[in-house]
């Protein structure tokens, strides 16, 4: 298995900015990246204004944004940041990102069936061996910043990223499709097992998916998740289930607050039971908690997939399997911090709001499909 010179994970968007910035600085030849918001605010523009620092050095650059997630993008603003080596994408654009419109109302279907398949990765790629990958967006939340999660491996091969990010660059629709539910068959484990998760077709979903519910089922010691929208489906419960009946410690930690009012209510929906079984759950308090991460005994990940059907369906994902012991204790200490700013969920606490919120939870669970 391949390990990096350096796993280095990031909490806080101070440093993830700082760390970015350092390695625009620092790339030679190649800066790809991919991310599902960019804000032109403060922080976004003092990131375009560094890769065109880096383009004018001769570094050849491409920035990849999502048609939804940075929706107030268009073709005009992006003219005014390109140069020669600088180049800017939309993937898969909404209508009015688009260098033609189209009016006639078969195009209108097929626009609207393509419209929910976003790409939801956070990706940096600098030259062709370093990466970092997590949860954060490109944008400020200047009183409150959002708690995410990255990690940055340095010497590594990024082969897989490159072609995943080429893929997603030069043709948005190719290679995607509509995936459906997946059913879990026997652990898809390799004994090699990749460093990056990629979910850009539908074996790599269909794999992604067995092996967590596998690992999940088989935890001897701990399972703690960190999460930002938090649907699971069938089979997850089940598996969280029989590990707490496996005196597993079940751990969630979920945000009080959420950017998308209506996640809170249908995540919520899935507490009380959970929560009756010996999970426990903890609202985080201090921000919005948007950070996406999994520890199963000595196996951890990082990186922007959801436990949600938009990450198992719909996005592109990505997350990095932790390569290092550092990597993964600080990973557990960074939990443990997270636990101390939470509050854990009260099932004895009834009140006529908090059941108001669970009926409009399940209301919304009806559109699971596509949260």
């Amino acid at each position: 298995m391949e390990t990096p010179d350096q796993e280095k994970l990031l909490f806080s968007s101070k440093d993830f900015f700082n760390h970015l910035i350092h390695c625009i600085e620092q790339a030679k030849s190649t800066i790809d990246i991919e991310t599902y918001i960019f804000v032109q605010d403060p922080k976004g523009v003092l990131i375009l204004n560094h890769l065109r620092k880096a383009s004018k050095r001769g570094v050849k650059i491409r920035l990849l944004i999502d048609g939804v997630g940075s929706s107030d993008w268009t073709l005009n603003t992006i003219k005014t940041w390109e140069d020669k080596n600088f180049r800017i994408r939309i993937f898969n654009p909404l209508f009015w990102q688009k260098r033609e419109f189209d009016i006639k109302p078969l195009k209108w279907l097929i626009a609207l069936h393509k419209a929910n398949r976003r790409n939801h990765r956070k990706t940096c790629l600098f030259d062709e061996s370093s990466a970092l990958i997590g949860s954060f967006n490109i944008c400020e939340h200047s009183s409150h910043p959002w708690r995410d999660s990255a990690v940055y491996l340095s010497n590594i091969d990024i082969t897989e990223l490159k072609n995943a990010f080429q893929e997603a660059w030069g043709n948005t629709e190719k290679g995607l499709r509509k995936f459906f539910a997946l059913t879990p068959i026997e652990s898809s484990i390799q004994k090699k097992s990749p460093v990056f998760l990629l979910n850009n077709s539908f074996n790599k979903r269909k794999k992604l998916f067995n092996e967590l519910i596998y690992r999940i089922f088989q935890a001897n010691e701990i399972i703690w998740i960190t999460n930002a929208y938090f649907i699971p489906d069938h089979y997850l419960l089940k598996a969280l289930k029989f590990a707490t009946w496996r005196d597993v410690d079940v751990r969630i930690i979920l945000s009080k607050d959420s950017d998308l009012f209506f996640m809170k209510w249908a995540s919520s929906v899935f507490y009380e039971n959970l929560a009756n079984l010996g999970v426990k759950i903890y609202q985080y308090q201090e921000s919005i908690l948007h950070a996406k991460t999994l520890i199963i005994d000595q196996w951890a990940i990082v990186g922007s997939r959801n436990l949600n059907h938009r990450s198992l369906i719909h996005d592109l994902e990505v997350d990095v399997k932790l390569q290092t012991a550092e990597g993964l204790l600080s990973l557990k200490n960074q939990f443990d911090i997270d636990i101390s700013k939470s509050e854990i969920y009260n099932t004895s606490k009834k009140s006529p709001l908090k059941t108001l919120k669970h009926t409009l939870g399940r209301l919304f669970l009806l559109l699971k499909h596509w949260l």
